[in-house]
């Protein structure tokens, strides 16, 4: 574990500027998707006062605005679902590129952008293939969530309070939560393997998974690296929530305001995000390669 978190420490002092080249990606993403729901929504309300008061605060603006112009809503829904859908194309990629830095750590910016999109292009589709494969396993968490929030239904009811509303959702969804918490680490790991022995063409998508899934119930301690992970990106969204608790931002100024805001939340998320991935890069770099001895032929360190 300790080495683990020095790894990750030392990805982000080392690699800042990949931090940040994978923030500036998802941010330009992320106006683009502003721009295109913008110019829908001043195409269908530019001539509409009750929008401005809608924007300005106005609760029954809004109100009215979901029930009679659901077409719009949707146009914007379908443009949000679009860019998710393309970050996850693009992840596959960004994710490629920033396990072969962190692993092969490249000195100077042109040095580390060409380990960066070597590994990207290469490993694109084993990614790809990887994420198709462990698909099916993530409706063992849907049934899960389903099982485990019927089960307290009847608290949710009559909870009298939001801490007593929170406390019953974590008692249903923690099974859940859980058993996602040991999938996504399982796929991490194997992400790492196949981007480091990407040269090594014995060892496939399945053979990556089936070492993953060993790696990490073996060791029960890449769970607690990534379940740390996830604890301080709920402190960061917690914290956000909190601060701008009766706060409202409303108008031209307070919609800015809170871009940039919710801006520097995405950053530290990512931040967390890429100094775990260095510590699973530490972690499977120091992991046994895989065996390729052919049947009935003994390895070369027995011979």
């Amino acid at each position: 574990m300790r080495e683990m978190l020095v790894a990750g420490r030392e990805s982000l002092a080392r690699y800042t500027g990949t931090l940040f080249a994978l923030f500036l990606v998802q941010l330009v993403l992320a106006m683009a998707v502003v721009f295109a729901m913008a110019r829908v929504l001043a195409a269908a309300f530019a001539h509409l006062p009750y929008f401005d008061r809608a924007v300005d605060g106005d609760l029954a603006g809004w109100v009215y605005i979901l029930r009679n112009h659901r077409e719009v809503m949707a146009a914007t829904g379908w443009l949000g679902g679009g860019a998710v859908l393309l970050w996850l194309v693009l992840s596959w990629f960004l994710t490629a590129g920033s396990i072969s830095v962190l692993s092969e750590r490249p000195e100077g910016r042109a040095a580390t952008a060409r380990c960066f999109g070597a590994a990207g292009a290469s490993s694109f589709l084993p990614l790809v293939r990887l994420s198709i494969l462990s698909a099916p396993a993530y409706l063992i968490v849907a049934m899960a969530l389903g099982v485990g929030l019927d089960a307290v239904s009847p608290r949710l009811q009559y909870a009298l309070s939001l801490p007593l509303l929170l406390g019953w959702l974590a008692v249903g969804a923690g099974p859940a939560l859980l058993l996602l918490l040991v999938l996504w680490t399982i796929t991490d790991y194997a992400r790492a393997e196949l981007v480091l022995r990407r040269d090594s063409h014995e060892l496939s998508v399945i053979a990556a998974y089936a070492r993953a899934i060993a790696f990490v119930l073996r060791r029960p301690m890449t769970l607690l690296h990534t379940g740390l992970g996830w604890l301080l990106v709920l402190a960061i969204t917690l914290g956000y929530m909190l601060a701008s608790h009766d706060h409202p931002m409303v108008g031209t100024g307070g919609a800015i305001t809170l871009l940039i805001v919710r801006q520097g939340v995405v950053l530290l998320r990512l931040a967390v995000h890429f100094a775990i991935l260095g510590g699973q890069v530490a972690a499977t770099r120091a992991r046994p390669l895989p065996s390729t001895a052919e049947p009935g032929r003994r390895p070369a360190t027995e011979a």
